[in-house]
This record gives structure tokens, C-alpha cells and sequence, in this order.
């Protein structure tokens, strides 16, 4: 028999009716389960058709939303617009004040200093612009007298940034063609910077002119120098130079320029700038602000030219120093024409220096060649005698007198030199900002108008050297032979009016031949160095000659 124990029969109804129950509940449950997956589903579909509900109701409203978003930066950037475009619009009213204020400031300058020259004597030598302000020919009429008070530092300053603006303003209308009112503002804008150009000319013409000549007579004193030798002595006066013989002469420039002290040796005057602080600020702002437009050749130009468009060479032109011919009377004034006419580099700017520093520098040597002449007249006319010794005085004095002229003349370049490196050249340097290029039109503006200034005192130098020899010396009879012969060689053999015979004794030939190596003498010792000093080795920036 088996160990094993089965349970007794009473105890198994009640062990399946336990689990019997165990089933039930389970049974119950998984019913219970069923029913509540049924429910959570429908609720899901609830919920998802409810979403897809208000997903299609919130869908438009974002839409709108974005749309709405978009419209308010479009708005804003409109509005943008519209305030800038106002004010570009606004610029003609803004800016003009000032600038008309400019503009009759420098009006009324420019007349002060020409009443002022007139008085003193000068008006023969003012610009052609300063003589017509003084007759009321240019046209110009303003009454409102708060216009014409002085002006001040800042007023020129505020007149130059409202040149800034209208420039600004053009470049801004002038990408917007296609507006109505375009046409008509860019009228406005260019009749407001032409109106600044022409002050800022007028206030340049003032101020170099009103500033009188770049050099000053020497502080009388006998300063030391060292002789070929090496020993100290006193230096010539500068007044004693008009009894100095022809061998004076000669050491003296000679010891010059193997010192290599010639300008501080030469002539009774001394360079000089003449311009206050406050006027070089003046000029250099000007510069500064005229110097980067563009040109046509005839003004300056708010609109870039195309880069087909040539741009005409400044004038006048002035050929090389051995093409020049006499083309003036001897005794004129005037060797040639070229610089009598009017300087056209398409910068005005350019050409209110040229013109106003002309006048000075001719007005300067001009000035000095007749104080010397007058000079002369008085004493030979106080020393009665001999007509032939008082004939001989006369020519060496004046080919002396010539001499000096020179030197004066050398003086008064290297001053006008000092005035341009001073005044024009700072603006145009690129030497502070290297990302700066100059243009070469430009570039051959500063030339030009250097030259046109230089050339009026060697113009002048060169008729008084002619003269001296020809009417002083007596070796011509006729100066208007003379210069028809100069103009056309066969004049001379035309007919009795050329200069093959002149009246002439031994002694006067004699007299005009020393006289003649005199100043050929000079010129051989003095004329390098003052070709020197019209040369520009850089317009932008002078090399110092």
C-alpha cells in the first residue's frame, strides 16, 4: 500500500466551490475591464473628434495670427520709409537756411576785402569775381539784412553739413526715379548745392585774398654767417643790396648756394604764411568737403558719371617752360597771355585758389619791380651830370633792380608754395587714410592750379627782364617792333619799323652788354632753383623742394 494520503471525499465540494468563486470573480472582472476599454475607447474617439474639431476652429485664427504678425512688420518698415522719405523730402527746407546764410556771409566778405583793396590801390589786380561784386554785376540782390552779419566759425561748419545732407538726399532720390515728386525735388536739391558751391568759392576768394601776399620784409639786423673761409661775419643788409656791384652779386649768391642757404640769403623779403588759425581751419573744412565730388570738367556733379564720359583737361594748358612765346607788349605787364585767362579745372574750389592767389603773387612782384623803378627815377633824377656816366648809372642800376626781382620773385613762389602745402595739399593727401585714392583728374587739377599761380609771378618776372634789357638798356627803339618780331620772325624784314639798326654809341652798347650779362649772370645762379619751386613732385603732398 502506498504511503501517499488522498484527501478525504468530504473536503472536495469545498474545494471547488472556492474556486469556482475565484473563477466568477475573474470572470466579473475581465467583464468589468471590458466594459471600461469599451468606454475609454469611445471617449478617445470623443476626444479625438472633439480635437479635430478644434483643430479646425484654432487652424484660421493662426493664419491670422502669422498674417496679422507679417502685416505689423510690413507696417513698420512702411512706416520707416515714409518717416525717411519725409525727411529727405524736408531736406530742401532744413538745409537751405544755412546755406544761404553761407552764401551772403561770404558775399558780403568777399566785398569788404575788395572795397578794401580798392582803397588801398590794388583794384587793377583783384579776381574777376571780387571786381564784380564791387560793381553789382553779379547779379546778386538780398535784403534781408540778418544774412549779412560776419560770419561765424560755425556757420561754415553747419553750411558744409548741410552740403553733407543734400548730397545724401540726391543719392537717396536718385535710386528712387520711378516717384513723381522725384524730378522736381532733385531740381530743388541741386539748385541748394550749387548755391554752397558758390559760397564756399566766395568764402575761399575772400580769405586768400583778404590774406595779402606770402612774404614779409626781413628783420633789419646783421645777423653772422660764415664767409668761404669759415669765419663769422656780418650779413648784408638788406637795404645796402641796392648799391651792391655786379662781383657782390655773384659771391654772394654763389656762397649761397654752396651753403645751401639761397633762400635765406636772397631778397629784402622773407616767406610768410599769412592765414590765421581759424582761416586754415575755414579752408581746410572746404577743401575737405568739395574734395570728393565728382566733375564734369566745367563743376562739380551731385550725380556718378558713367564711366564712358571723358572728363576735359583743365585749363589753360601751359605748355613747357622752352615753347612759351612772348605774345603781350614788352613793357605790358605780361610776357603771355596764359595766365590772363580764366582758370576752368572743374573744381571751384581749385579755381577760387588759383584766381585769388594769382592776384596776390603777381600784385607782390608787380608791386616790387615799380617800388624799385620809382626808386630809381628819384635818384638818378637828383644826380645831374655827364649824360653818358648818368646814362650808365641808370642801365646798371636797373639790371641790378632786375636782379632783385628775381630774388623777390623766388621768395614770393616759395611762399604761395607754403600757402598751397598749408591749405590745398592736406586735403588731398591720402597719407593719414591709405584706403583714400585720389583721382587722377583731380590730381591734375592740384597741378594745374599750383601752376596758374606760380606762372603769374614768373610772367611778370619775364617782361620786367625783357624790358630792362630792351627799354632800359636802349637796345630797342620800338617796342612794338619788337614784339611783332617776337610773334613773327619775318617781321624784323618786313619793313623800317623792325630792329636791325639801333642808334647806339660805344658806350652805350658797352653799358647795355654788362648790363645784360648781369642778369644773364642771375638767371644762371637763381633760375634752377626757382624752376625748383613751381615743380610739384606730388600735387597730394609736396616733397619739399
Amino acid at each position: 500500500m502506498s504511503s501517499y494520503n488522498l484527501p478525504a471525499m468530504s473536503t472536495l465540494p469545498a474545494l471547488n466551490s472556492e474556486s469556482q468563486m475565484r473563477i466568477n470573480a475573474l470572470s466579473s472582472a475581465l467583464q468589468t475591464m471590458n466594459a471600461t476599454t469599451l468606454s475609454a475607447c469611445r471617449n478617445c474617439d470623443t476626444l479625438s473628434r472633439r480635437s479635430r474639431h478644434l483643430d479646425s476652429l484654432t487652424s484660421p485664427a493662426s493664419e491670422a495670427s502669422a498674417l496679422l504678425a507679417q502685416t505689423s512688420s510690413n507696417l513698420t518698415a512702411t512706416s520707416n520709409v515714409l518717416k525717411d522719405a519725409r525727411e529727405k523730402f524736408d531736406t530742401v527746407a532744413d538745409c537751405e537756411p544755412a546755406v544761404e546764410r553761407l552764401y551772403w556771409g561770404a558775399h558780403e566778405l568777399c566785398k569788404e576785402v575788395a572795397r578794401h583793396a580798392e582803397r588801398q590801390g590794388r583794384g587793377a589786380v583783384l579776381p574777376i569775381t571780387m571786381k564784380r561784386l564791387i560793381d553789382g554785376s553779379d547779379g546778386a540782390r538780398n535784403n534781408n539784412e540778418m544774412l549779412k552779419a560776419p560770419l561765424s566759425e560755425q556757420d561754415l561748419y553747419a553750411g558744409a553739413d548741410a552740403m553733407e545732407i543734400v548730397r545724401d538726399a540726391h543719392a537717396y532720390f536718385s535710386k528712387r526715379m520711378d516717384w513723381k515728386s522725384t524730378k522736381d525735388t532733385l531740381s530743388d536739391l541741386e539748385r541748394v548745392h550749387h548755391l554752397g558751391v558758390d559760397a564756399m568759392g566766395l568764402l575761399v576768394i575772400g580769405h586768400l585774398t583778404g590774406a595779402g601776399a606770402a612774404v614779409r620784409r626781413k628783420v633789419e639786423g646783421a645777423p653772422l654767417v660764415e664767409d668761404k673761409d669759415g669765419k663769422k661775419k656780418p650779413a648784408m643788409r638788406a637795404a645796402n643790396r641796392a648799391e651792391e656791384a655786379a662781383a657782390q652779386t655773384r659771391d654772394r649768391l654763389q656762397e649761397a648756394l654752396q651753403n645751401r642757404d639761397l633762400m635765406k640769403t636772397i631778397g629784402e623779403y622773407e616767406e610768410y604764411l599769412p592765414l590765421s588759425t581759424r582761416v586754415v581751419r575755414e579752408l581746410r573744412a572746404i577743401f575737405e568737403c568739395l574734395g570728393a565730388m565728382s566733375t564734369n570738367g566745367s563743376g562739380l556733379v551731385l550725380s556718378p558719371l558713367n564711366k564712358s564720359f571723358t572728363i576735359p583737361p583743365p585749363e589753360p594748358i601751359l605748355p613747357p617752360g622752352g615753347k612759351i612765346m612772348r605774345t603781350e607788349k614788352v613793357g605790358s605787364g605780361h610776357y603771355t597771355n596764359l595766365t590772363m585767362k580764366p582758370l576752368k579745372t572743374g573744381y571751384p574750389q581749385l579755381d577760387s585758389y588759383g584766381e585769388a592767389r594769382k592776384s596776390v603773387a603777381y600784385a607782390s612782384v608787380d608791386g616790387y619791380c615799380r617800388q624799385l623803378r620809382n626808386i630809381r627815377k628819384k635818384t638818378m633824377g637828383s644826380n645831374p651830370g655827364n649824360s653818358s656816366i648818368v646814362h650808365h648809372a641808370n642801365v646798371d642800376s636797373a639790371a641790378r633792380d632786375a636782379v632783385r626781382c628775381i630774388e623777390h620773385a623766388m621768395v614770393v613762389v616759395s611762399g604761395e608754395k607754403s600757402v598751397y602745402r598749408c591749405v590745398v595739399a592736406p586735403a588731398s593727401s591720402n597719407t593719414q587714410d591709405e584706403s583714400k585714392v585720389v583721382a587722377p583728374h583731380y590730381q591734375r587739377a592740384l597741378g594745374t592750379s599750383y601752376s596758374y599761380v606760380a606762372a603769374s609771378a614768373v610772367d611778370r618776372l619775364l617782361d620786367l627782364i625783357e624790358y630792362t634789357f630792351l627799354r632800359e638798356a636802349g637796345c630797342a627803339g620800338n617796342l612794338g617792333s619788337v614784339t611783332e618780331a617776337s610773334n613773327n620772325p619775318g617781321a624784323a624784314q618786313s619793313g623800317p619799323t623792325g630792329t636791325g639798326e639801333i642808334d647806339m654809341d660805344i658806350r652805350a652798347a658797352a653799358s647795355a652788354a654788362a648790363a645784360g650779362l648781369r642778369i644773364v649772370d642771375g638767371v644762371r645762379m637763381l633760375g634752377p632753383s626757382l624752376s625748383k619751386l613751381c615743380e610739384l613732385t606730388n600735387p597730394c603732398g609736396i616733397a619739399s623742394a
